[in-house]
């Protein structure tokens, strides 16, 4: 057995061998499968969090203060789930670091964004941060204390503000202003059917402050949300409601086409990949039986041949898959997060059962591609190649 096992190795790095198109081909074939496998598994994982099930598909907004109790209840009669209410208080950047908003868009040296000092904003206020978002710079402030208001910044708005923790905003809340320091800057997740802010405001300080509320709510059926929102609308004139059951139907859609694409390119793909891999092992075939002809002339049995090319191909096959993971990996994370900005996960499990395959693959053709030398004496073998 060592002597195979010393022979199979020696054959990767004979004169003329086929090793490095074999390394290539089978290589260059895991590198594409797994690459667009990986890169696969995230899209479709980023699809289904957005395509979730039960996600709301029915808002109702502009309601005020003293109608948010009996509307919640009302809908809740009718059949809908209430998902979330959230309050919205609509204000202006007054001041930055106590330079006036007016003086800094004046300024002809001013890099700020225009759109983002000039706007109004349609801020929030919490005691905790939502599942669309994330804290990445500073401490999230749940609830008022001190003199210092501490409120959180999206981190795109703060890019287009140029301010950071520590920062002073002062806020005109419809005419009052209000003093700030930006106490964390927040990545929000925009892709989700969810109430996402600029500037989310602590509890304790906007309460008392002119607002409405927005109510997300899930409808099972066009039905109950055609009734639904003809109850609202008689007992609530001003409450407006979007029905997104068609937007979010014509998103199904496009995600369900997105995905059909993705796995067909994903099966080409194998299909391309195995027929490579064919060719890449009849190419050296020729090579490996007059090989195998010399083994058996002087003495070796059809055991010892088929042991050899056992070891040849299946140490060729590791190796190539081995050069084909540690491309795939990098690649598939590069694209991920950098052009289609989704989070890279490593799925082991899937790795390791796509390698043992290749590796199953090449040694069943590489042996079945050589199968005449272990059947048929050396020399019937000869004359046929010839």
């Amino acid at each position: 057995a060592r002597y195979e096992l010393r022979q199979g190795l020696a054959n990767l790095y004979r004169p003329q061998n086929q090793t490095t198109l074999l390394m290539l081909a089978v290589g260059l074939g895991t590198f594409v499968v797994l690459s667009l496998y990986l890169v696969q598994s995230g899209i479709l994982r980023e699809i289904h969090s957005v395509a979730r099930e039960g996600r709301p598909n029915l808002i109702f907004f502009d309601i005020q203060e003293d109608q948010k109790s009996e509307l919640e209840n009302l809908v809740r009669v009718e059949g809908l789930e209430a998902q979330e209410s959230v309050p919205i208080v609509n204000m202006r950047i007054a001041a930055i670091n106590g330079v006036r908003v007016e003086e800094i868009a004046d300024d002809p040296s001013n890099e700020r964004s225009r759109w983002a000092l000039r706007r109004e904003y349609r801020s929030t206020y919490r005691d905790h941060v939502s599942e669309t978002e994330k804290v990445i710079e500073g401490t999230f402030s749940g609830r008022a204390s001190g003199d210092v208001v501490e409120v959180s910044l999206e981190q795109r708005i703060a890019s287009e503000l140029q301010v950071g923790p520590g920062d002073r905003l002062t806020f005109d809340v419809q005419g009052v202003e209000i003093e700030t320091r930006v106490g964390s800057i927040r990545e929000v997740d925009w892709r989700n059917f969810a109430p996402n802010f600029f500037v989310v405001f602590p509890a304790g300080v906007l309460e008392e402050a002119p607002q409405f509320h927005v109510l997300l709510a899930h409808a099972s059926s066009p039905e109950e949300s055609a009734k639904a929102q003809r109850e609202v609308v008689q007992r609530f004139p001003n409450v407006s409601a979007i029905d997104l059951a068609l937007l979010i139907q014509t998103i199904d859609s496009v995600l369900d086409q997105a995905t059909t694409v993705i796995r067909f390119m994903f099966l080409f793909t194998v299909i391309t990949a195995l027929i490579v891999l064919l060719g890449a092992l009849l190419s050296g075939r020729h090579q490996r039986v007059r090989e195998g002809v010399l083994l058996r002339t002087l003495g070796a049995s059809r055991r010892q041949v088929g042991t050899i090319l056992f070891v040849e191909y299946l140490l060729a096959g590791a190796f190539s898959v081995l050069s084909g993971l540690l491309l795939a990996v990098p690649a598939s994370w590069i694209l991920l997060s950098f052009v289609f900005e989704v989070s890279f996960t490593f799925h082991l499990t899937a790795v390791l059962i796509v390698l043992f395959v290749v590796v199953f693959l090449t040694v069943t053709l590489g042996l079945t591609s050589s199968r005449g030398v272990l059947k048929h004496p050396p020399l019937q073998i000869l004359r046929a190649e010839e």
